[in-house]
Parts: structure tokens; sequence; C-alpha cells
């Protein structure tokens, strides 16, 4: 099982590459977190919602997919 602070400081790696890429939105989708986390969403599911409460995510769905980021990108 990953960490709180591994899934942190993993987002914000990528999410600030991404930015200096010019890439948006600055996001990682949720098909996106096998390949960022070595693990399914299911199985971080639990530790995204706990973040999520705390604030120190930010969720969000479309009509196909969800995504997270954080609250510095938003």
């Amino acid at each position: 099982m990953v960490s709180d602070t591994f899934i942190i400081d993993r987002l914000r790696e990528v999410l600030h590459e991404r930015k200096q890429a010019g890439r948006y939105p600055v996001v990682v989708w949720r098909e996106e977190f096998r390949a960022l986390f070595s693990c399914e969403y299911r199985a971080l599911r639990p530790l995204l919602l706990q973040l999520h409460e705390e604030q120190r995510i930010v969720a969000g769905r479309t009509l196909n997919s969800n995504y997270i980021t954080l609250p510095d990108y938003v």
C-alpha cells in the first residue's frame, strides 16, 4: 500500500512537470493512476477519499472520468 506522502509528492512532481510544459488542465486522470502509483484506482480510493476530506487534494469528475489535482494547481 502506498502512503499519503508518496501520493502527494508524486502528484506534486507530475503536476509541476505538466504545468511547466503548458499542459492544461493540470490534473491527473483516473486512467493514469496505475502508471503513476503502481496500483489500481480501487486500491487507492480509500486513501484518496481521506486526502480529499482533509483538503490535501482536489477531486473532480467529468462525464467519462475522474481526476485529482492539488489545491496549488486549482
